[in-house]
């Protein structure tokens, strides 16, 4: 009888560790659950590093436009392409300033000044992080003086971000 007790004692023992534990299914499906979170975090992360990649892009390309324009307005040109035939900066027969431009392409765009067919300025800047122009590319001229632009009706620009 002795025995039988011991073994009755032994067996409500283990019982009661195995218990405590949890099952390999339990253990599954809270690591399923944490690996689905885990993938909806990183696709909201990824989603969101793409839209600052185009805000950030838009910026620097209406911070430009309002440079290109600023410079036109002020007549501001580079002396070593206008200057006249007598080799003197800012004088009666320096070359013409036609305005400064931004030229937008898919991947980028360039600030450029023009004195008569001569561009001198900024090189091209690209877009960061995938970022790329997908429609109103072309170029924007800002006439000298406040004589306005080259354009006859609103230009819209679209950037955009691939899904990588």
């Amino acid at each position: 009888m002795r025995d039988s007790g011991n073994n009755y004692s032994s067996c409500v023992l283990r019982d009661q560790s195995m218990r405590k534990a949890f099952t390999i299914v339990e253990l599954l499906v809270v690591m399923a659950l944490i690996a689905l979170m885990a993938g909806s975090g990183a696709a909201i992360s990824l989603s969101a590093g793409r839209k600052k990649a185009v805000d950030r892009a838009a910026e620097d390309l209406a911070t430009a436009m309002r440079q290109a324009r600023d410079f036109a307005q002020a007549g501001k040109k580079d002396c070593s392409v206008c200057k006249g035939a007598d080799g003197i900066c800012n004088n009666f027969d320096d070359v013409p300033l036609k305005g400064w431009q931004v030229v937008v392409d898919g991947s980028g765009y360039t600030v450029q000044g023009m004195c008569g067919g001569t561009t001198f300025g900024n090189p091209k800047k690209n877009f960061l992080n995938g970022v790329t122009a997908t429609a109103g590319t072309g170029t924007v001229l800002f006439n000298p003086l406040s004589l306005g632009t080259n354009l006859g009706s609103d230009l819209t620009i679209t950037l955009s971000a691939s899904g990588t």
